[in-house]
């Protein structure tokens, strides 16, 4: 067979086109090509080539990986086309055509003046298809297929095909594949990956753009992870990690309430505004006080110490940017706090905060108004009109106490005879008093005699008091009470009984020409009339009367003159009741110079014995139940009062002396005499809730 110039550059073509179309695999085995040719051998195990020609011949030769030696020849004007190295020849003017199975190469050769298309395919190790081109020559026709060797691949390979005298692959643990759309082969190896570069450690990978992302070395392969949140960065503004692979801002506190270095009235609450939304079960609290733990810490020694709260965990508002917590007992009066925030504390996204806060200076805590909220009757005048009155009227003054409005509507004054079991005389109310003011109810005459009253604020022609003997009720309610010497408790806001009156602790009585009048301007109530008020000419007072606010004031800490020099609840320090039963006498001491020295006890001083829930500040939260105590002895220069109160539900709870100085408007709170020794202005000495009295009850 004769092959032309064209013929030749044809069969070419088409064996470039076969190489390209088959991939080659790996092959262990070595093949003899025919006459004339030269056999060249790889040093490498990953190489697989052949080559060989005669005179003016063409070698076209197709490698893949693997460590594989072949040889194969053509004879003189031969042409030979090699995809890995199999076995296969033919004589001079020959032509071969050979395929191997497994995963290995196929080699053709063809001898003087042949021409040779070999390809084969490969998939993985143990398998593999391979299907060889077919082959022509001129001069002397001959054919033969060989079928040779089985060969172990690499893990995944992609082969190469080139026109050279000889060529080399090296393998790689993984790779990509090429399959051909005319014969479909797969090879297993290559020096790229499509999971990225190669590596034996990260610090060999590429570093990446982000701060926040990191380098990552796996399985030879270079990878990328997000840093963990938290980690530093410094980049776009930002100054930690977010986790997801940003550098963004930390959290931050943004502002408290109460603020630093401002006074603030004692209250139960801490607020915590973040600059971002947080995390809610990050923004932890201690519900003990003790050691300071949580996340939001709240102390008055340097955080040797910290309060306790209502709840583990804040109560959170503003789309997670403000944390509230609430102190169970809330804040002293009178004392220095400081806020921190640790860096337990973490956005929604889970970055901590950017470093701990801590209040440079703290807030100090003031008094509230223990009046505020409080409607009393101040003033009693039942002679009106009657002979030698100094009024026309009979009238009732009611005084607010605090420093808001109060409204009346659904409030009623209720009479009743100083002896009588109902209560016949009921006067609604309307309106409201505003801080600290007064107001007059004008009610019957009994005469022409006397001066007009001032105008007053609401006039009522039925009730008609006694001037001597009687007892008149602010009710929180506006029907009749029902019969009894006193009306229930749970209505009554206020009681004065005057004269033989059997209910509300009776002053003495008056006349035509005498009133009830509250003492300190209408101001002090320790809920004994015979305490609270003064018999004296009546002096009416109505909304146009200048407001006269009380300072119903916690005196602790304050150093101020109406802070006892020292108070204790002397003795027992602790005691146990039988709910429903009376506890046993609890004793409380007060000193205060030049006032408790003389025997006997002072006008001005009020006593009472409260007890309430452990959680809750006697200070000024409710929840507490004040007892008078009576003048017991005097011890040294001490004076000592007493009482005892009926045991509350099971439970456990505190129990506390309060004193007062100026007749039951301001009071100073006194816990045991252990460990400062007791409460008051004395250097060294100061209420705190440890050193309060235990009481337990029992069923």
């Amino acid at each position: 067979m004769h092959l032309t110039r064209s013929s030749l550059v044809s069969l070419f073509s088409a064996l470039m086109l076969g190489a390209t179309a088959c991939g080659g695999g790996s092959s262990s085995s070595t093949g003899t090509g025919g006459t004339g040719g030269a056999s060249p051998t790889t040093s490498t195990t990953t190489t697989a080539s052949a080559s060989a020609s005669g005179t003016g011949g063409v070698n076209l030769t197709t490698s893949s990986s693997g460590s594989t030696t072949g040889t194969g020849g053509a004879g003189t004007g031969g042409m030979t086309s090699s995809s890995n190295a199999g076995t296969g020849g033919a004589g001079t003017g020959g032509m071969t055509s050979s395929s191997s199975a497994g995963t290995g190469g196929a080699t053709s050769s063809s001898g003087t003046g042949g021409a040779t298309s070999s390809s084969s395919a490969a998939s993985s190790s143990n398998a593999a298809s391979s299907t060889s081109a077919a082959s022509s020559s001129s001069g002397s026709s001959s054919s033969s297929t060989s079928s040779s060797s089985s060969s172990t691949s690499s893990s995944s390979s992609s082969s190469t095909s080139s026109s050279s005298s000889s060529s080399t692959s090296t393998s790689s643990s993984s790779s990509s594949s090429t399959s051909s759309s005319s014969s479909s082969s797969t090879s297993s190896s290559s020096s790229s990956s499509s999971g990225g570069m190669m590596c034996v450690t990260a610090a060999g990978c590429p570093p990446p753009a982000s701060q926040c992302v990191i380098a990552t070395c796996t399985a030879g392969v270079c990878g990328t992870a997000f840093a963990a949140p938290s980690t530093a960065c410094n980049q776009g503004g930002g100054s930690t990690c977010d986790g997801m692979g940003n550098c963004v801002s930390a959290p931050a506190v943004a502002s408290t309430t109460p603020a630093d270095a401002t006074m603030a009235t004692a209250a139960t609450t801490v607020v915590i505004t973040f600059t971002m939304a947080m995390n809610p079960t990050t923004l932890t609290a201690q519900t003990a006080a003790g050691a300071c733990s949580g996340a939001i810490q709240v102390s008055l020694d340097g955080f040797a110490s910290c309060v306790a709260f209502s709840s583990a965990t804040a109560v959170m508002s503003d789309g997670n940017t403000t944390a509230t917590l609430t102190a169970a007992p809330g804040l002293l009066v009178n004392r220095v706090y400081k806020i921190r925030v640790t860096t337990a504390a973490h956005s929604s996204g889970g970055v901590a905060l950017g470093a701990q806060f801590t209040q440079p200076t703290g807030f100090t805590t003031t008094s509230p108004n223990l009046c505020d909220g409080s409607l009393v009757i101040s003033q009693v005048y039942g002679g009106g009109g009657n002979t030698g009155a100094i009024y026309d009227h009979d009238f009732v003054e009611l005084h607010n106490r605090g420093t808001t409005a109060v409204s009346l509507a659904g409030l009623s004054l209720q009479y009743g005879p100083a002896t009588a079991m109902t209560w016949n005389g009921v006067v609604p109310l309307s309106g409201a008093i505003p801080a600290g003011g007064y107001f007059l109810v004008s009610l019957v005459s009994g005469g022409a005699n006397g001066a007009p009253l001032p105008a007053p604020d609401l006039s009522n022609t039925t009730v008609n008091l006694s001037a001597t003997n009687g007892k008149i009720a602010l009710i929180n309610g506006i029907t009749a009470v029902p019969a009894g010497n006193c009306p229930p408790p749970a209505q009554t806001l206020d009681l004065v009984g005057y004269g033989t009156a059997n209910c509300g602790l009776p002053l003495a009585p008056l006349s035509n020409t005498t009133a009830a009048a509250r003492l300190q301007s209408g101001c002090a109530d320790v809920a004994r009339n015979a305490a609270d008020f003064m018999v004296a000419q009546p002096l009416p007072r109505n909304s146009a009367t200048a407001a006269s606010a009380c300072a119903c004031l916690v005196e602790n800490e304050s150093n101020s003159a109406l802070e006892a020099d020292f108070c204790d609840t002397q003795f027992p320090l602790s005691l146990t009741a039988q709910t429903g039963t009376a506890t046993m006498t609890v004793y409380g001491q007060i000193y205060e110079a030049g006032v408790t020295d003389p025997a006997g006890p002072s006008l001005s001083i009020r006593a009472q014995l409260g007890f309430g829930p452990t959680t809750a500040n006697p200070e000024y939260e409710p929840g507490w139940t004040w007892i008078n105590a009576p003048y017991n002895v005097q011890s040294g220069n001490n004076d000592e009062y007493q009482a005892s109160f009926t045991a509350p539900a099971v439970g456990t709870y505190n129990y506390v002396y309060r004193f007062s100085l100026d007749q039951g408007v301001s009071w100073t709170f006194c816990d045991n005499a252990q460990g400062d020794g007791g409460a008051g202005s004395n250097a060294g000495l100061t209420f705190d809730f440890q050193d309060e009295g235990i009481l337990t009850v029992t069923p």
